[in-house]
């Protein structure tokens, strides 16, 4: 029951805060100067407000649904039809403000006929500069998420573009970047109130974001542009070679250069197909030495069976030795003995276990 209670403070705190600034905009579009307002500011307001509907739904929807009594549902009712009368006068002069302003005359290097915000702003020679007498193609400024491999082209672009140009007012500067970015880079400022004191700071908290060293700064001392990965893909297979080929690999490398991932998994390549190769001549020449070990192992045996064990002569074996078949039984079973010689087959017992091979 506590946790319910709990829960319920946080969901009526958060739906007071979201009446607090359905007031703040209803101020806003009540005392606004149409005359000295540009569309890209109220296309910002809008886009910033809109989303406050869903949210304050969703809050309402929770409450509605943890303290349903008779009196709180009444209540509760209330609470809606308020806030959705209020949020949607609101929508309703932004759109209007906006209408309003498109038809109004704008005076040379206002600007005018701009997207909606956060999405691709389209520049044109009159946004940036007074002089109307050069008629220039439109220049698209890009939109920024927070992707970290889109956000030096942005900076550099937006930078060169809009934050150098002393044409533009602080105000304008920042309604450009609002309109600029979306998602997680817009969240960076999006506590910011779009105006010309805050300019400065949206933009330093924007660098300070994602102007990573350790992740954009350090490439670029290397002289390696951000758009290509090789220096990473580099360090993390070069340090898991074996000793012997990374450094063949550094032989091939040009003093001076940096070598691309490409010439990395090229030479690994050649190298894996160099170390194949070897295996198999290596399998080749054990396999060799192995048959030639064996023939002459027979040999030495053929040798061995040919000549006789008792009287050394070659001419005949032992079991058909003279002089051998001429002593008694027991000298025989000796001598046999002697020579450590097979009682059945009076062969050698050395004999006998290389010719089993």
């Amino acid at each position: 029951m506590q946790n319910v209670q709990d829960e319920l403070k946080v969901l009526k705190q958060r739906r007071t805060t979201l009446k607090s600034q359905c007031t703040r905009f209803q101020t806003y579009v009540d005392a606004v100067d149409i005359q000295s307002v540009s569309i890209i500011e109220l296309r910002a307001r809008l886009q910033r407000f809109t989303p406050c509907w869903n949210e304050f739904n969703g809050i309402q929807g929770r409450i509605e649904a943890l303290d349903n009594s008779d009196q709180s549902e009444m209540n509760q009712e209330e609470e809606r039809e308020s806030f959705e009368g209020k949020y949607f006068i609101i929508i309703t002069k932004l759109e209007m403000l906006i209408e309003q302003r498109h038809r109004m005359k704008q005076p040379n290097g206002s600007f005018h006929n701009l997207p909606h915000a956060r999405e691709s702003t389209p520049l044109t020679q009159g946004t940036i500069s007074a002089n109307d007498s050069l008629k220039l193609p439109r220049i698209t400024l890009p939109t920024f998420s927070g992707k970290y491999d889109e956000c030096t082209a942005f900076r550099n672009m937006f930078h060169s573009m809009i934050h150098q140009n002393a044409a533009l007012p602080d105000v304008q500067k920042m309604q450009y970047l609002v309109s600029a970015l979306k998602d997680e880079a817009y969240d960076v400022i999006s506590s910011l109130e779009p105006s010309a004191e805050n300019y400065r700071e949206a933009w330093q908290m924007l660098n300070e974001r994602y102007d990573d060293p350790s992740l954009i700064i350090t490439l670029k001392a290397l002289k390696r542009p951000i758009e290509h990965w090789d220096d990473l893909m580099l360090h993390i297979v070069t340090t898991r070679l074996d000793h012997a080929t990374a450094r063949e690999w550094e032989t091939t490398i040009d003093r001076g250069s940096i070598p691309s991932f490409k010439q990395l998994i090229t030479f690994l390549t050649q190298r894996c197909r160099a170390l194949e190769a070897s295996s198999r001549d290596q399998h080749s020449k054990i396999a060799s030495e192995k048959s030639s070990q064996n023939k002459k192992i027979a040999a030495h045996v053929v040798t061995t069976k040919n000549g006789c064990a008792y009287c050394h002569l070659e001419n005949h074996s032992i079991y058909k030795c003279k002089d051998f078949l001429a002593l008694q039984v027991d000298q025989r079973i000796k001598e046999a003995k002697t020579r450590k010689m097979c009682l059945n087959c009076l062969k050698s017992a050395s004999s006998q276990r290389l010719l089993s091979r």
